[in-house]
């Protein structure tokens, strides 16, 4: 009886301890309570109603801009042919909120429509010593922008107009700008075109009613405006811009698909770079490897350029693939199709600049800060700047578990040309590329997304050490059979009597056992 039930117990542990080794090994090789999370971050990335991903996306998000500016510390010098000294100023930071306004969805498309604004806060905190009422002298784009327009549509018109442009300015040297910061940037600084004041004016002035650059605004008074670098961006809202969804295709999530009702540009010279494709840079989809390059477009320069797969990197203890805008978006062969068109044939700037006057209505040129990956020849025109890839290249980093970007600076410079032209306030100067400002913009670490990504490693965590939990404890069960069958069963001892063992004598003759000795008497009845 006891061996059967030993034997019972014996053949039913071995079946669990078989059952969960194998499930043990099953979901070892399969990864299936990891497969799972993975799917359900994939599904919660899906802009779609009651997704993470959907929420996290649609909620107003906090961005930051540092700006630089490059104060002219010789602006006079700079009208007799002499090299601008430069001093760059900053950072003056400015917090932003991005807000979106859904317009409508498209479920055949797959895609999403919205529009944005971005409202920016000064941050004195982070600013510094640097405050929005600092006076700083700039390269004046209004009015060199103005001249380079009238130079590109004939000489005579320039040699015309050209030394009249100056009116519209107060300052005695209307080459350059002097204003605070905050003017600058965003208030606004005053341009007068009164036509009858200054009759020659009138063609100019006339032009300036009607097809005004984006950079300048009517103000009550007539005949006055303002103009800044981002004011009537402040508080404005763009688009429509269109993205897919990811649910379809989740490859194709945050894709960028259309741009103001148009899903191709006009602006470039070839099919492939007037194709609209990446994203914005602040959602990714999910990538079960690292891409050796992501895609961005940029709706302010109407152009996709890439960053590149540059290595791992922890942050706050989580693991990010690191992503780098290289000099490879300048090569020839990226770059060629978006080069200005003079006469019918291309007329490429240096490497490293960009006109963007076709896409965003302003006669002026893009770079990285301090012409990173541009042509060294451009610095012998300003020998103060120093191009440092740590400091001045763009670059993000991607969570490898959830594909959310979690740190990241978008970094670019506003530059112009300047050259000698046949009027007085430019006869003498030096040709060159002038830079006036570069900003870097995105965003730090978020706590909440930062306490989210914890919360999701942690459940990984779990999730790993139960995949081995049914294998550990299958091997357990065996080793417990195991040791059943080595160590022996210890049994209880029983007395025997031996048969052949001589009857003690004393015992038998003793008074106690002698009634059983003696013979019975049987008497007969009568």
């Amino acid at each position: 009886m006891r061996k059967s039930v030993k034997g019972c117990f014996t053949v039913i542990t071995f079946l669990c301890a078989a059952i969960l080794i194998t499930a043990g090994v099953v979901m070892m090789n399969n990864q299936t309570l990891s497969n799972y999370l993975l799917k359900r971050i994939r599904s919660e990335k899906k802009l779609i109603d009651n997704t993470k991903g959907y929420s996290i996306w649609s909620t107003p998000l906090d961005l930051r801009i540092n700006i630089y500016l490059f104060h002219v510390d010789n602006p006079n010098d700079v009208l007799s042919g002499e090299l601008p000294k430069l001093i760059e100023r900053g950072p003056y930071v400015y917090d932003i909120i991005l807000e979106k306004d859904i317009l409508s969805v498209n479920d055949i498309r797959d895609e999403i429509t919205y529009n944005t604004k971005k409202t920016y806060y000064f941050n004195e905190e982070e600013s510094g010593e640097f405050l929005e009422d600092d006076e700083i002298v700039l390269l004046n784009m209004a009015y060199l922008g103005t001249i380079n327009t009238l130079s590109g549509f004939s000489l005579n018109m320039l040699q015309q107009y050209g030394d009249y442009i100056g009116m519209l300015f107060p300052e005695e040297n209307q080459l350059f700008v002097k204003a605070k910061v905050k003017d600058i940037l965003f208030s606004g600084v005053s341009l007068v075109c009164d036509i009858s004041k200054h009759q020659k004016m009138k063609l100019i002035c006339m032009t300036l009613k009607g097809r005004k650059p984006p950079i300048l605004w009517n103000t009550e008074i007539e005949n006055k405006y303002m103009y800044s670098l981002f004011g009537t961006m402040n508080g404005s809202w763009v688009g429509p811009i269109t993205i897919n969804r990811g649910i379809q295709d989740e490859t194709k999530l945050g894709s960028i698909t259309s741009v103001y009702n148009k899903r191709k540009n006009k602006y470039w010279t070839t099919e492939e770079c007037n194709t609209i494709k990446g994203t914005d840079g602040m959602i990714f989809p999910f990538y079960n490897e690292p891409p050796s390059r992501i895609y961005i477009y940029s709706v302010e320069t109407c152009r996709a350029s890439f960053i590149e797969f540059k290595g791992v990197e922890k942050i706050n203890q989580l693991e990010a693939w690191r992503y780098v805008y290289t000099s490879e978006n300048w090569s020839y062969n990226e770059s060629v199709c978006y080069c200005p068109t003079a006469k019918h044939e291309r007329a490429c700037l240096p490497m490293g600049l960009m006109d963007v006057n076709k896409c965003m209505k302003v006669p002026m040129l893009l770079s990285e800060p301090h012409f990173l990956h541009a042509d060294p020849k451009i610095l012998n025109y300003v020998p103060d700047l120093n191009p440092q890839e740590e400091i001045h290249s763009s670059s993000v980093l991607i969570d490898t578990l959830t594909g959310k970007p979690v740190y990241g600076y978008k970094k670019m410079q506003i530059n112009m040309k300047i050259s000698p032209h046949p009027i007085e306030l430019l006869a003498n100067v030096t040709e060159g590329y002038f830079p006036i400002i570069w900003i870097s913009e995105g965003t730090n670490e978020d706590k909440k997304n930062f306490d989210l990504m914890f919360m999701i490693y942690r459940i990984r965590s779990v999730i790993l050490i139960l995949q081995w939990l049914p294998l550990v404890i299958g091997i357990c069960l065996l080793l417990l059979i195991l040791l059943c069958y080595k160590l022996p069963i210890p049994r209880r001892k029983i007395r025997s009597i031996d048969p052949m063992k001589k009857i003690n004598p004393t015992l038998v003759l003793s008074d106690t056992h002698e009634q059983y000795l003696t013979p019975r008497t049987h008497v007969r009845s009568k």
